[in-house]
């Protein structure tokens, strides 16, 4: 059994312990969803561009705004009962 207080190695960031390997593969999962909204973001910021003719970085601050609305709604669709409380708090 381990006895220390770290749950993955300081040096290899390898995991010591359940926890450990259960955060390090949660860490996995959040870096690999924030690779999936960029390249989201950078598709539609690509399509608004040509589409619109802006420029990149006005059609990415767009694109932005896009995802992050569509994300939003798909979230109270799923979990209303969450937002509402989050809303409310």
């Amino acid at each position: 059994m381990n006895h220390s207080k770290f749950d993955t190695c300081q040096n290899c960031y390898n995991p010591l312990t359940i926890q450990g390997a259960l955060k390090i593969k949660q860490e996995k999962e959040l870096i690999q969803q924030d690779r999936d909204t960029l390249q989201k973001i950078y598709a539609e910021a690509f399509r608004i561009a040509s589409e619109k003719k802006l420029s990149l970085e006005e059609a990415q601050v767009e694109a932005t705004k896009n995802i992050a609305l569509s994300d939003l709604k798909k979230e109270v669709v799923q979990n209303p009962l969450e937002i509402k409380a989050v809303v409310h708090a």
